[in-house]
């Protein structure tokens, strides 16, 4: 038992003392992002609206005006150094809500993190089966269409190593090392609609995690506190 507390000390410890290892902005379910950890509205916040979809909880947002909405996280400085040094993840459930969408800005994934930058758009087919794009340096060639509509998971790891991207969907890669497009502005990342036509196209968001990714130490520490808790338990 002793040496089980001397383990979770020493975790809490170590975690306490990595300033990068964690969640930059989140949203869940039907609240409003706005409220939630690390971001802020940019646009007209009634193209946002709390849904139940059939018992999913979500975010609605629609491209219903001639003013975008997106919820946004500015990167400081600290995040920045972090996501340089060990990279960062981009996670967003949604559910395209139209058939035959055209690829545009209504429903979007932005990425601007160390002047290097990834877009991520969507279309759908006549049963709203999603296709996903991806722009990196090499431009829109990043593409993969999802199997069925409704929700899905979508997230891209930025590996600064390689200084590529892989993509997944529910949790399988299905894109590996996307080149990523060296852009320089503002640093920040937002989900929602950045377009201002009043199609009437959009997303339900159940939800959306930016995330840096935690030192390879803090990790493997976190693995072996793991390994003793199994072996005590056993």
């Amino acid at each position: 038992m002793r040496n089980l507390v001397l383990v979770s000390i020493g975790l809490a410890c170590l975690v306490a003392g990595s300033s990068h290892a964690g969640v930059l902005a989140e949203h869940s379910g039907s609240a409003d992002p706005a409220t939630e950890l690390g971001l802020a509205a940019s646009g007209d916040t009634g193209n946002g609206w709390a849904v139940d979809d059939g018992g999913v909880a979500a975010w609605a947002i629609v491209d219903n005006s001639t003013s975008p909405l997106t919820y946004q996280h500015a990167m400081t400085a600290s995040e920045l150094a972090d996501a340089a040094a060990y990279g960062w993840s981009v996670t967003a459930s949604l559910k395209l809500l139209d058939v035959n969408k055209p690829y545009n800005d209504s429903v979007m994934i932005y990425a601007r993190i160390n002047d290097l930058r990834h877009v991520v758009q969507f279309s759908t087919d006549d049963a709203a089966v999603p296709t996903v794009r991806i722009h990196g340096s090499n431009g829109w060639v990043n593409e993969y269409t999802v199997g069925s509509a409704g929700y899905h998971e979508y997230k891209l790891i930025y590996d600064p190593v390689s200084d590529s991207s892989d993509f997944f969907v529910d949790g399988i890669e299905r894109l590996t090392n996307i080149p990523i497009d060296h852009d320089d502005g503002t640093n920040y990342v937002y989900f929602g609609s950045a377009l201002a036509g009043d199609t009437g196209q959009g997303a339900y968001y159940s939800a959306f995690e930016l995330a840096t990714i935690p030192e390879p130490l803090t990790a493997a520490f976190l693995a072996l506190g793991g390994l003793a808790l199994v072996r005590k338990r056993s």
